[in-house]
C-alpha cells in the first residue's frame, strides 16, 4: 500500500517542521533518520489517512529534487570526513579553515533543499494531517526518550 521511501520522507519532513528532534545542523543524523525509519509504517500512515493523490504528490515532490539532495548529502559527508583528516594531520589552518567553510557551504545547501522541500510537502497536507503528524512524531519522540532512560537506568 504505501512505500518505505515516502515515509521516510514524511519522517524527514516532520523533524524538518520541529515535529521531533531538532535537525543537525541542515541534514538529520544518521542514527536519527535510522531510529525515525523504524518507527511502526502503517500506525502513522493510518493516523494521516493519506489519499492516493497525497501520496502521489508527496513522492513527486521527494523525487523532484531526490539525486541533488543525495549528491549535495554525499559531497558534504565526503567534505566532512575531509575536515576530520585535515584536523588530524599536519594541514595547516587555513587549510582546515578552507574546508571548514566547504562544510558550513554544503551544509547550509542542503538545509535549504530540505527546506523547500519540506514547504512543498507542507502544502500537501490538510491541517488535520499537519496536526495529527505533530502528534504522532511527538509521542513517537517521548517514547524514544523514555526508552533510552531505561535503557541508561538498567546498565551495569
Amino acid at each position: 500500500m504505501f512505500n518505505h521511501k515516502l515515509f521516510s520522507l514524511l519522517t524527514t519532513t516532520a523533524l524538518m517542521l520541529g515535529f521531533s528532534t531538532p535537525i543537525w545542523v541542515g541534514s538529520i543524523e544518521p542514527s536519527q533518520a535510522q531510529r525515525f525509519e523504524n518507527m511502526p509504517q502503517g500506525e502513522v500512515l493510518k493516523k494521516l489517512n493519506l489519499s492516493n493523490t497525497q501520496m502521489q504528490q508527496l513522492k513527486a515532490i521527494r523525487d523532484r529534487n531526490k539525486d541533488t539532495l543525495k549528491s549535495s548529502t554525499q559531497q558534504l559527508r565526503q567534505a566532512s570526513q575531509d575536515i576530520q583528516n585535515l584536523l588530524a594531520g599536519t594541514a595547516s589552518t587555513e587549510q582546515i579553515r578552507s574546508k571548514f567553510n566547504q562544510v558550513q557551504n554544503l551544509k547550509q545547501q542542503v538545509a535549504k533543499l530540505q527546506f523547500e522541500q519540506m514547504l512543498a510537502m507542507r502544502e500537501i497536507l490538510t491541517p488535520q494531517q499537519r496536526t495529527q503528524l505533530a502528534q504522532t512524531m511527538a509521542q513517537f519522540k517521548g517514547n524514544m526518550r523514555q526508552r533510552l532512560q531505561d535503557r541508561r537506568q538498567n546498565r551495569p
